[in-house]
């Protein structure tokens, strides 16, 4: 599974004045034996808080924590109890995404549904995969809550997708192949706090994990089948 397409997706381009915000999630798989799913399958908490964003991931052999702040990102790490961190600099963000030339067709639509108290609109995005065939990604977006544009940064080239979406995303909805089979991911929001966090939840935290570097991680989640980008 593209673990980290779908942990990015959810790190989109949303401006505004950001509220200090947490957003429960979880992620499912459907079109896929079961077995496969209960490994695919996650549950997430994103925290933002002015500019900062915290991000928590985690399956029944995978945890992750990213700590997103104005200059760069710090990622923590646990694979099999193989525990790892990384950071990356702005800068690099930068470089990737002005190596994209993919140009994503964006569907604003009139339909609309209420998802947690929250009136949302639906939204459809049109990429394209490496083979050149059409995704289209379903969301469900509500203007009511503004998350920090500083979450966009963690984005590379798949984040061309989603910015200027003005919103936050409650649903999504992609269609992926996993081993030669058509499956969909899906992202529901949980729950919506909105009370306020403590700047300390922001602070990395990396006691008991060894240093590393993205490209390490990066090999390291391929050749788990994470397709890491």
């Amino acid at each position: 599974m593209k673990i980290t397409t779908i942990i990015l997706s959810l790190v989109l381009a949303f401006y505004g004045n950001a509220q200090d915000i947490t957003l429960k999630f979880e992620i499912k798989m459907q079109g896929i034996a079961q077995e496969m799913a209960a490994f695919a399958e996650m549950q997430g908490v994103n925290y933002f808080k002015n500019e900062k964003c915290r991000v928590e991931l985690e399956n029944m052999m995978f945890s992750m924590r990213s700590y997103i702040h104005s200059d760069g990102v710090t990622v923590c790490q646990s694979v099999m109890d193989e525990k790892k961190y990384y950071k990356r600099k702005k800068q690099d963000f930068e470089a990737e995404r002005s190596k994209s030339t993919d140009i994503p067709k964006i569907t604003y639509t009139e339909e609309s549904k209420m998802i947690l108290g929250y009136e949302c609109k639906k939204v459809l995005v049109h990429t394209l995969a490496k083979d050149k065939t059409e995704i289209q990604t379903e969301l469900w977006v509500t203007k009511a809550l503004k998350l920090p544009d500083t979450y966009y940064m963690m984005s590379s080239r798949n984040s061309a997708a989603f910015n200027g979406i003005d919103g936050t995303v409650l649903y999504m909805e992609t269609p992926l192949r996993m081993q030669g089979n058509n499956a969909v991911s899906i992202m529901r929001v949980t729950e919506v706090i909105t009370t306020p966090l403590k700047d300390s939840l922001f602070e990395p935290e990396t006691n008991g994990y060894t240093e590393s570097t993205y490209e390490e991680i990066k090999s390291q989640m391929r050749s788990m089948g994470g397709g890491m980008r």
